[in-house]
């Protein structure tokens, strides 16, 4: 419930608090007195879009700020979703700067205008001559329905189901275009994956060695003739290296006899001279392997152009990459294969989920049609009180073969305020002013069922009189039972049951003219129900009349 609202600096009010107790709040005064800039500044923080042209003084910024009773309203998912501090007394905050930027707070923490208008939805609800276009609209009608039959868990059951129904099913058909999609070129990856296989690709290294073979064998002729060239120079001849190195070694070992200190470099050179000839052994059986192969060199340079034609297919640069996009071809095919198991698996749980939702949807629809008599006929005495005795009001509902977001029904209710004219839908057939009195006795009917938010009727007496008012006002004096509702009002005889009544008035003593509320003490009040009976100077007659509507 709304607690307290203040607003600054907004259209012709500069700084004005009301605060709001249980029960019915009334507001009034003469036309034109600036009761709609007071709705127009509670809009602000229930998510409504402005401009600077609400600021009243310039150079000065717009500030509306509401603080709300939300511990009956069930938000706590609401507050943990949003990442707001929640608080059973929850602040509301809007500001609209002199440069036309507007900020919006819950709890002192910012949030976007569309989250504002979320949260102010579940806050309040206005209900005026020019808010009950939602009378005609199938969900509402059909909201209504549920709460009469008190269907809140087994929807909210259904509800969640179908979500799950809704996403399982885009999901599904997500996959099937991937296996379409799969299949589509299941025939290209199985190409590649063939033609990597077909290579015979297992040896990350066998590039490098190849490339070093062939290296080898381009130059075989060169190798040789160096290698045989170094040959001759070791080991051949007499005077090749090792033939001389054996006879210094001779000669060196022969004077450590005679000399002990060239005993260790004749040591020394001993094991050069052996190591020499290792040398000489190793080069020789080496050189047995350099030979001019040219069907060997085909050999290697198709099997490299072979690993260069694959790697630029793929855009890679070594084996090991290519071994890589082959197992990665392979878990793709997989994949494309594994798609029809995912879909049938998909499908049947779907089919389950539907299965239960139509089960759901049916106990829905038995619910509903349990409530239809008794709804209507309530509905036919309420219209009668509020001066409509001729009104026929009938609920119509039919099946329909789809799953839908509320079950598997349409709801149509149907009007006529007319004896002898067959009821229509009410788009119809409602004036204005019927549609004001059809929405308040709809919500007069389901205001036992369900706890509404703050309940608004802005000047929903408009055509009304009479006996008619007095009837208007029981109703709304009962919503107001276990409810907090604000009425603004023309009609004494609905301003007179209010627990709490502000005046809205203009004061023009100032330079500057302005919009003030002052909340009437019972004297102010017989004052004010006297004037609207009977203008600016009533008679003792008309003021006694408005004690006896104040005592009623």
């Amino acid at each position: 419930m709304l607690k307290r609202l203040s607003v600054t600096n907004y259209a012709l009010i500069g700084n004005a608090q009301l605060d709001f107790p249980d029960g019915l709040t009334i507001l009034t005064g003469e036309t034109g007195a600036g009761k709609s800039i007071l709705m127009g500044a509670l809009a602000l923080i229930l998510g409504h879009r402005a401009d600077t042209s609400v600021i009243k003084r310039a150079g000065k910024k717009c500030i509306v700020e509401g603080e709300f009773d939300v511990h009956a309203l069930a938000l706590e998912s609401f507050f943990v979703q949003n990442n707001l501090d929640q608080d059973d007394l929850t602040i509301v905050r809007r500001e609209i700067g002199t440069d036309g930027k507007s900020r919006a707070f819950i709890n002192d923490t910012p949030v976007s205008l569309t989250l504002l208008k979320d949260f102010g939805s579940r806050l309040v609800d206005v209900h005026s001559q020019h808010q009950t276009l939602s009378l005609n609209d199938r969900g509402f009608q059909l909201s209504v329905l549920d709460a009469l039959a008190g269907n809140q868990q087994l929807l909210s059951r259904y509800n969640g189901l179908h979500h799950q129904f809704s996403e399982k099913n885009k999901a599904l058909i997500a996959l099937k275009e991937r296996e379409i999609q799969g299949k589509a070129e299941l025939d290209y990856l199985n190409f590649l994956f063939q033609e990597l296989s077909d290579a015979l690709l297992k040896d990350p290294e066998e590039q490098t060695r190849l490339e070093a073979e062939l290296t080898m064998l381009s130059h075989a002729g060169q190798l040789q003739k160096n290698i045989d060239q170094v040959l001759f120079a070791l080991s051949d001849g007499s005077q090749s290296v090792n033939a001389q190195l054996s006879i210094l070694s001779g000669l060196l070992n022969n004077s450590s006899r005679l000399f002990a200190k060239l005993e260790e470099p004749a040591s020394r050179l001993q094991s050069a001279w052996i190591e020499l000839k290792d040398i000489a052994a190793e080069i020789e059986q080496v050189g047995q392997l350099v030979t001019a192969d040219p069907q060997r060199m085909d050999l290697l340079q198709e099997r490299l152009d072979q690993f260069s034609h694959l790697q630029k297919k793929h855009r890679v640069h070594t084996l090991d990459e290519l071994l890589k996009v082959k197992e990665e071809l392979e878990q793709r095919i997989h994949k494309v294969g594994s798609l029809s198991d995912e879909i049938a698996e998909a499908d049947r749980f779907i089919h389950q989920l539907e299965q239960t939702l139509t089960k759901l949807a049916a106990d829905l629809s038995s619910s509903r049609k349990k409530v239809i008599g008794s709804a209507e006929k309530e509905m036919q005495r309420m219209l009668a009180s509020v001066g409509m005795t001729a009104a026929v009001f009938k609920i119509q509902m039919e099946g329909l073969n789809t799953l839908g977001v509320d079950g598997s029904d349409r709801v149509m209710f149907l009007f006529s305020a007319n004896k002898g004219v067959a009821p229509e839908e009410i788009a119809r057939v409602a004036s204005g002013g019927e549609l004001s009195r059809l929405m308040l006795c709809l919500k007069s009917l389901v205001a036992s069922k369900v706890q509404w938010p703050t309940l608004i009727f802005d000047e929903i007496d408009t055509g009304i009189s009479g006996e008619t008012a007095f009837k208007v006002g029981d109703m709304i004096h009962s919503i107001a039972i276990g409810h907090q509702v604000i009425c603004i009002t023309h009609l004494p005889q609905i301003a007179a049951r209010g627990v709490c009544h502000y005046q809205v008035y203009k004061d023009f003593s100032a330079d500057t003219t302005t919009t003030n509320l002052r909340r009437l003490n019972d004297e102010e009040r017989v004052a004010e129900i006297a004037r609207m009976l009977g203008g600016e100077k009533p008679s003792a007659v008309v003021v006694e009349n408005a004690r006896e509507l104040l005592a009623l």
